[in-house]
């Protein structure tokens, strides 16, 4: 958990970023076998299910539409090619140029085959799309402008819609190789347009389901169950965890039902002490060792309601929400039991995204809480009233988490649309806590809390750059809207 996060040099400009993710062998996991993409049909590899889902009679046909999302982002996911004027992408053996420009507007634009005289050219306007005849069909690519007289991003705008409860997520070509479904390739759940690993498996924020296309060509669905079917609560409470973690790009995480014995004693102890501590004194009477353990590896709410208004309220904060979304948490479960409501996040946490970087709200994130959680958050992240505050904004990771201090200060800049000020707040991260009260619980992040509250139904730009242990800076820019008051 200590080592710094796994870059690599991007082939076409030295750009540090995330490599690609080894497939995860837990229940869910889905090999896939490339196949593929002809002229005007989009053809998927065959997933086989694991575990004897072969003969699974839940699995049901279902029809996926071809789609285009645009303007996807990922600080996980090699989604997209930085191209400086002058450098090349390459696809099915076409060599993508762009024309060095005079303004941010539109850019011209050449593509030569390899080894043949053909060429296509012609111009996009940025940010905008463009069309490359490759990989055996009319291929859609996505360009913007990394900043205002910045580099160019170009990335596929290959999707299918994959028909969730109430939503839809997309998968897309995010390898650029025609082929959706691969290993490369990624997903975006509904409302967002945050990029994550694609692993057969896909949630809204009523239910999950799982895709594959089975040997004659069909595509076919199965619910994913949700764990204690008829207790609603603990059920809606699972689908926003599974939710959350894939609007950031994290992988969705298996529920582990041991645990929950151990939790509800530790439920028993808070309640019955009405103590609001995670360790349990071993001289009282319900103190057990599981108890102590399960509490020390979770986090706690108390004064809820129900399991999903408290898991909300974590999303709300700083420091608790950042354990729900850590990338490298693969198995957890969920109580709430006399008004304690709890979530394992320390026991099974060594997945293969581990030393991943997220942000929070991820990038075309809708809806976004305008306030902090106003009852606050132990420790007290800034010494204001929580009431007051805005939601926050935040970059956290592991390797971030080990660290007591940055080699240099970082940058985080959160803007309103149309408004030419950034928003202000308070800024910290390792080596700068808000205030002296915070210590531990201040590491893992670079975070703005708004001294007020976010402007209601707006869209915000954000940008950030993070020097890493590694060495190599973390730079993301992205965008999310707020919801109403």
């Amino acid at each position: 958990m200590r080592s710094p996060v796994g870059t690599r040099e991007s082939l076409a400009t030295g750009t540090p970023r995330q490599g690609r993710v080894p497939a995860p062998r837990t229940a869910g996991y889905h090999r896939v076998v490339r196949l593929r993409l002809v002229p005007f049909l989009l053809v998927l590899g065959v997933v086989s299910a694991a575990r004897g889902e072969e003969q699974d009679a839940t699995w049901k046909p279902v029809a996926l539409a071809a789609a285009e999302r645009q303007d996807l982002r990922s600080p996980i996911v090699e989604h997209e090619v930085r191209l400086a004027d002058g450098d090349a992408l390459a696809i099915d053996g076409w060599s993508l140029r762009f024309t060095p420009r005079k303004h941010d507007k539109a850019a011209a634009w050449t593509a030569v085959k390899e080894g043949a005289e053909a060429t296509q050219s012609g111009r996009v306007t940025l940010p905008g799309r463009l069309t490359l005849r490759a990989l055996g069909t009319r291929y859609p690519l996505w360009v913007r402008v990394e900043t205002p007289g910045g580099a160019l991003r170009v990335s596929s705008a290959l999707a299918l819609a994959l028909p969730l409860p109430r939503a839809r997520g997309h998968l897309v070509d995010s390898d650029r190789d025609g082929v959706l479904g691969s290993d490369g390739d990624g997903y975006v759940a509904p409302q967002s347009c945050t990029v994550g690993p694609w692993r057969g498996e896909a949630w809204s924020a009523h239910g999950g389901r799982r895709f594959r296309k089975s040997s004659d060509g069909t595509w076919q669905i199965a619910e994913v169950k949700l764990p204690h079917p008829r207790k609603r609560d603990h059920g809606a409470a699972w689908c926003l965890l599974q939710w959350r973690r894939q609007q950031c790009g994290a992988l969705p995480v298996a529920y582990d039902a041991t645990l929950e014995a151990a939790m509800r004693k530790h439920a028993e102890y808070a309640a019955a002490y009405d103590s609001q501590t995670h360790e349990e004194n071993p001289k009282l009477p319900l103190y057990t060792p599981e108890g102590d353990r399960a509490g020390r590896n979770s986090i706690i709410g108390w004064g809820d309601a129900s399991a999903l208004s408290a898991l909300k309220m974590q999303f709300a904060t700083l420091f608790h929400r950042t354990r729900p979304l850590q990338p490298g948490l693969t198995h957890t479960a969920i109580i709430f039991h006399k008004g304690v409501f709890m979530l394992n996040v320390f026991e099974h946490r060594g997945g293969p995204l581990k030393d991943a970087i997220l942000v929070y709200p991820p990038h075309g994130m809708e809806k976004v809480r305008i306030r902090f959680h106003p009852q606050g958050e132990h420790p007290r992240p800034v010494p204001e009233k929580s009431s007051l505050l805005g939601t926050a904004v935040n970059v956290f990771s592991e390797p971030l988490y080990w660290i007591s201090d940055l080699p240099a200060a970082p940058r985080l800049v959160v803007r309103a649309k149309r408004k030419k000020r950034p928003v202000e707040g308070h800024f910290h991260y390792p080596g700068k806590p808000p205030h002296p009260g915070v210590t531990a619980s201040n590491r893992g992040n670079v975070a703005l809390i708004p001294y007020i509250a976010l402007n209601p139904k707006t869209e915000h730009a954000c940008e950030v750059e993070v020097p890493m242990p590694s060495g190599k800076p973390f730079v993301y820019r992205w965008m999310f809207t707020t919801g109403g008051k």
